[in-house]
Order: structure tokens, then C-alpha cells, then sequence
């Protein structure tokens, strides 16, 4: 033997006038000194050795790769952790070895490689508040959710945590707020000023609350200093005069029950004076909104005739 190597030397042939045939032969795994089956077990250390130095270390060992992928709000733009109230992220890993992995709430992807032993497991997700509660359970696709791994098997899961509105586990109660910039054509500048365009003059602006049919939410109100809240009924307008700082949409009701919302978008429409036709609005392509955002909205142009005609076309 090689004492240097741990490696056995055989002589096959020998004889006076004869080469010898040399073999040198590898130490059996169960004393090279090795992990080899890699299961954090070495040498005599590893159950499948059985105190036998000769052995072979054959493990049951298996592993995952778990990329999970934290959606807010089906994707809603205006959607953040913080607004949301979530702070981390929780993975439950429940089988034969079970774990937890926890990291702050993001919407980039993380990636996860874990050694687990062989088993039936089932993923889990939880969006958590400062304090370490469970605030939302997303529903998770069930066919990526469960899935078993054989001895020395490997899995890798891509799992999608969408953050909806109905996954919170009680109502979010809370507003949002917006500043709005005129825009009078795609290489324009946007304008905070109620006087975007020579000779025209915008003077007042018409914001409407939409549910998730875009029907008029009749609750919401625009908070309005030491006043009264101004109701946002889809009559009422505002002074352009009173929309040239950040605005704040009073507290609703964000859940999936009845009398609240899990979707809301805000229309604006600017008017020039004289006018019941908007100059500027997003009436076509509201913005999404969640708790707590803040938006900045910039109306584009969208009508040039009538009290409207002193823009130039761009």
C-alpha cells in the first residue's frame, strides 16, 4: 500500500528476467478520505459504510432548485411591497426535510438550491408583515407545488407567488395619491402649468375613481386640505389651479368581498374654458392604482377642434 496516497499496489506478473506489471489501484471510497456521495457524511462517518473501510458510500441523498418568482397584483405597475405592507417573503418547504426560506419582499426573482432526502414535498408561500405575521398566501399551481423526489433525484421548480388583492389574508384600507403633467405630444415636454399651449387655458379637471369595469366608484374623494373631502361622483371638477401638487385619493377598501375592490383605476380629463370637451385625459387608458401608490400621471392631448384648437398638431 501507499501509505501517501491511501491507493493498494498489485504486482500481477513477476519473475527473474520479467517486467512487473503494475496496478495501482484507487482506496475504496469508504477510506479515500472522500464525501463521495456527497450526503455530509465521510468515510466511516457515512451510514452506508457500515464501520466497513472497504465499502462504498452510496447515498440517498436528493435536491431541489426552487426559482420563485413574487408577482404584486398580477404584475399592477403601481403596486409596491411597502404599499402592500409586506415586508418578507416566506418559502415552507414541508417533507422529509423541511425548512423555511425567507428573504424581503421583491418582485426579482430568487433562486434557491437545497439538499433534501428522498420524499413526498409540498411548497408553500406567505407574504409577512414587520412583525413576522402571515399578511397574504398566494395560490399557488398545484402540479409545481407537490412533487417527490427519488434517492439521488433532482427537481428543479419554477413557482410563480402572484400577490393579488384576494390572497391577503384581511382588507387593506388605504388611498393613493398622484400629480398630474400635461403632455401635448410625444416629443414634448410635460407640463405642470394650466397653460400648456399659447392661447389656451385649462381650468378645470374632472377625476373619476373606476372599479375593475371601469364603472365610477361614487365613495371615492379627493382629500382637500382643512375642507370638506371633494366626492369624485363623475360630475364634479376641480380647479386646474388646485391640481398643480400632489394630490391624495381618500382611504378605500381593497379585498375580494363585497362593497370593496381588488382592482381601481384613475381617470382624469382636463377641460380648457368654455368647454365640455376634455383637451387632455387618459379616459382610454386609465391608470391602475394600488394602496398606497403615488402617481405621476401625464395626460396626453387628445382633442385639437373647439375651445381646444389654439394647440398646434404635433
Amino acid at each position: 500500500m501507499l501509505a501517501s496516497t491511501a491507493q493498494d499496489v498489485v504486482i500481477s506478473a513477476a519473475g527473474e528476467g520479467k517486467p512487473l506489471d503494475v496496478v495501482i489501484v484507487g482506496a475504496p471510497q469508504c477510506s479515500d478520505g472522500i464525501d463521495n456521495d456527497r450526503d455530509g457524511y465521510t468515510d466511516l462517518a457515512d451510514p452506508s459504510c457500515a464501520g466497513d473501510r472497504a465499502g462504498l458510500e452510496i447515498g440517498d441523498s436528493a435536491g431541489a432548485q426552487l426559482v420563485v418568482r413574487p408577482e404584486l397584483m398580477s404584475g399592477n405597475p403601481s403596486a409596491y411591497c411597502g404599499g402592500l405592507g409586506l415586508i418578507d417573503i416566506e418559502v415552507a418547504i414541508d417533507g422529509p426535510t423541511a425548512t423555511k426560506l425567507r428573504f424581503p419582499c421583491t418582485t426579482t426573482a430568487q433562486t434557491f438550491t437545497e439538499s433534501l432526502d428522498p420524499g413526498d414535498y409540498t411548497l408553500s408561500v406567505a407574504g409577512l408583515a414587520a412583525n413576522g405575521k402571515k399578511l397574504a398566501v398566494p395560490a399557488l399551481d398545484a402540479d409545481v407545488t407537490s412533487f417527490t423526489l427519488a434517492p439521488e433525484g433532482f427537481r428543479s421548480v419554477d413557482l410563480l407567488a402572484d400577490f393579488t388583492i384576494a390572497s391577503f389574508l384581511a382588507p387593506i384600507e388605504a388611498g393613493f395619491s398622484f400629480s398630474l403633467a400635461l403632455l401635448s405630444g410625444p416629443d414634448e415636454l410635460p407640463f405642470t402649468t394650466c397653460t400648456p399651449e399659447p392661447g389656451l387655458v385649462i381650468d378645470r379637471a374632472r377625476i373619476t375613481v373606476l372599479d375593475a369595469d371601469l364603472q365610477v366608484v361614487p365613495t371615492a374623494a379627493l382629500r382637500d386640505g382643512q375642507n370638506p373631502p371633494i366626492v369624485l361622483d363623475g360630475v364634479t371638477t376641480v380647479p386646474c389651479a388646485e391640481l398643480g401638487k400632489i394630490r391624495d385619493i381618500q382611504p378605500l377598501v381593497w379585498d375580494d368581498a363585497p362593497m370593496a375592490y381588488e382592482e381601481l383605476y384613475l381617470r382624469i380629463e382636463a377641460y380648457a374654458a368654455g368647454s365640455d370637451e376634455p383637451c387632455y385625459g387618459n379616459g382610454d387608458d386609465p391608470t391602475p392604482t394600488a394602496p398606497n401608490a403615488s402617481l405621476a400621471i401625464e395626460l396626453p392631448r387628445i382633442a385639437f377642434d373647439g375651445a381646444c384648437a389654439e394647440m398646434t398638431d404635433p
